[in-house]
């Protein structure tokens, strides 16, 4: 895990292509097949701790371990893979709803530009990128 001391706007995403998705972080450039982004750091997106699978896709015990959610102001940008592949539980929805959290939910390439766009406006952004299918 890559992480910042004190809260900063969330890494940027430098470039991506099918199977590679690169974050700049503190000045380094890390490389994820899959990762989980948020401001106080990011990681690779590992979908065995929590059984994602392309369906039903994307669980809230995926974004649980990110603390920034509890932060009501963070903005969530969901991607569904380059082809849009990757579902979405509805409970995951229901959540982001019934909290009141802003969410994006694209292709991989829109959820990007979606979220740098975010990080350029220094808001708190999560993001949950998967860069295959």
């Amino acid at each position: 895990m890559r992480e910042n001391s004190r809260m900063e706007s969330s890494p940027e995403i430098v470039s991506f292509k099918w199977g590679e998705i690169r974050v700049k972080f503190k000045g380094v450039d890390y490389v994820y097949k899959d990762c989980k982004i948020f401001p106080s750091g990011s990681v690779e997106w590992d979908w065995n701790l929590t059984g994602t699978r392309h369906l039903p896709g994307i669980q809230l015990a995926d974004l649980e371990s990110i603390k920034e959610l509890n932060n009501k102001k963070c903005v969530v940008v969901l991607s569904t893979g380059m082809d849009g592949v990757l579902q979405i539980t509805p409970q995951l929805i229901e959540y982001l709803k019934e909290n009141k959290i802003e969410y994006s939910i694209e292709k991989t390439p829109e959820a990007i530009r979606i979220y740098n766009k975010l990080v350029s406006y220094d808001r708190m952004v999560i993001g949950l990128f998967h860069s295959t299918c």
